[in-house]
């Protein structure tokens, strides 16, 4: 059935809600949501711009790239199912350090969907939570979340992410309460209760949640322009509007050129002023520890109790207490630059030295390493190449969960034993098309193999601000409404798969005398 969300009286407004509240959510194995037209540039007006529908899921593919075993579809046991969400980017869209000069340094400045990511946020994790009390076989222990929680590293907006991951009250608005020109159903900045993950989550930062645009210093943000977040300013104006001082598409986007004012979320606000709000201020990474301290205070979500001192955004934990699996997170996020950073000094001090941990005798475990940046994101210069010879030498890590790219995307990295290696997995962005998170499932096959199982999972359609926000999303990417539109779905090869690894013998021996209490894999029941 077509299904049809669309954003102004060109197209006509249609809603649908396909799965109950208390059904469980069909994830991509059973259905993809597909734009009707294709992604590129689109002129202004065109029918069906900015339209989805419903078509038939996708299979699973099997990829050996280790080459590890032979496909086996005998029983597999489930050892770890792990919910995984990047780039939330929760967005402050009314503060002045988004103001859209920024733009011509960084073309993702303005989306159409910007104002709608707690929505959005809170209706994937209504979807997790509804996966998970509808588990046949195995309920999910844990969810990740790497990196970008934020857009512009303001506190009002990592409040808003905990609060929204938490199940708090949430008003998603800053400055003027009173800027809300949507009617109440459709206004994103409405007070909502959010539904609150219902698993424990970790976390790791982003560079947007470090700084401004995801680069730009407390230090610097005059010289690109970027306002005080927490300034009052004469007049509204998030969108970019045409500039002879910037010729180029980012500057030169008119304003919200297909939505007539009683569907525009700004209309009315581009005349009016900013209000100064000092919940804007800008955060640092000690703060991020702090926050996230408060929302959970026996976990920090990673980061220890709230008497732990910490001075780095490194840490290690075994989720699981019965299960021989440590996450190790890996923080590769520097205020000032977009790409990922690994010193010497934290590989030599924290991640060689963890990474031994998992390997003594009577202790050894399975490894999954976690950042905001996946290794094609980290210069030569910045310790990629150290971080390489490092981790080839342990045949334990066999995962690698990363963000930051906003698009679906795996990669086998071959370790120096033969048959082993990692499965780098990249999961596509909340704030760009196609808004999906994915599932981790890693089993342990009849064989002694372990297979890593992925599945992409879109958020439900009960919240309809949030679908809004995928139409827009479709919008977004279909007219030329800033320099760089980022989000991909990827290739088949990187959204639903069976990832085989090589379990090292002395792991294997502790997994087999387990073997028998473990539960069948979740993942065979989508």
């Amino acid at each position: 059935m077509l299904h049809l969300l669309v954003i102004s009286v060109f197209f006509g407004i249609f809603s649908s809600n396909i799965h109950a509240q208390d059904s469980r959510p069909l994830t991509s194995i059973q259905r993809v949501f597909s734009p009707v037209l294709d992604l590129r540039f689109h002129k202004l007006g065109t029918e069906k711009v900015g339209e989805y529908q419903n078509k038939s899921g996708e299979k699973r593919i099997y990829r050996d790239d280790l080459e590890v075993a032979e496909k086996n579809d005998s029983k597999k046991k489930s050892l770890l199912h792990i919910a995984h969400l990047s780039d939330s980017h929760i967005i402050d869209e009314e503060s002045p350090a988004r103001f859209w000069r920024s733009g011509f340094v960084n073309g993702t400045v303005f989306r159409y969907q910007d104002a709608y990511s707690t929505h959005v946020l809170d209706a994937m994790v209504g979807t997790i939570n509804q996966l998970n009390r509808h588990a046949k076989n195995k309920k999910l222990d844990f969810a990740v979340v790497t990196g970008d929680l934020i857009d512009n590293s303001q506190r009002n907006e990592m409040e808003w992410f905990f609060q929204v991951m938490d199940g708090k009250d949430v008003t998603p608005n800053s400055g003027d309460q009173r800027d809300n020109p949507l009617p109440s159903q459709d206004n994103p900045h409405i007070k909502f209760k959010a539904q609150g993950l219902d698993i424990p989550y970790f976390i790791t930062p982003g560079n947007h949640d470090l700084a401004y645009d995801g680069f730009i210093t407390e230090k610097n943000r005059r010289f690109f322009g970027v306002p005080s977040p927490t300034a009052t300013r004469a007049k509204f104006q998030v969108a970019p509007k045409c500039s002879p001082r910037y010729p180029i598409l980012a500057a030169c986007t008119p304003y919200n050129p297909l939505l007539p004012s009683e569907k525009d979320h700004y209309w009315s606000l581009k005349k009016r002023a900013i209000v100064g709000d000092n919940n804007r201020e800008k955060i640092s990474a000690e703060d991020i520890y702090r926050i996230s301290r408060d929302s959970d205070p026996i976990n920090g979500h990673g980061y220890g109790n709230k008497d732990e001192k910490r001075d780095h955004g490194h840490y290690s934990r075994q989720p699981v207490s019965h299960i021989p699996i440590q996450l190790i997170n890996i923080d590769t996020s520097k205020e000032g630059t977009l790409s990922g950073v690994i010193t010497r000094d934290t590989v030599n001090n924290f991640l060689i030295p963890w990474l031994d941990e998992t390997t003594k005798k009577g202790n050894e475990k399975l490894v999954i390493l976690m950042s905001h940046h996946p290794l094609s994101h980290i210069l030569p210069g910045r310790g990629k190449r150290l971080f390489e010879k490092t981790v080839k030498k342990y045949p334990n890590i066999f995962l690698h969960l990363v963000g930051h790219g906003h698009k679906h995307d795996v990669v086998s990295y071959k370790g120096d034993e033969a048959g082993s290696g990692y499965w780098e997995i990249q999961t596509a962005s909340l704030i760009e098309w196609p808004q999906q998170a994915r599932l981790v499932e890693v089993a342990l096959r009849e064989d002694g193999v372990g297979e890593v199982i992925t599945t992409v999972i879109d958020y439900g359609e009960s919240n309809s601000i949030a679908t809004d926000s995928r139409a827009l999303s479709i919008l977004t990417k279909q007219i030329p409404t800033a320099l760089i539109t980022a989000g991909d779905r990827g290739d088949l090869e990187d959204r639903n798969l069976n990832l085989p690894f090589k379990i090292p013998p002395n792991i294997l021996k502790r997994l087999v005398k387990i073997q028998s209490q473990l539960p069948e894999i979740e993942s065979s029941t989508y």
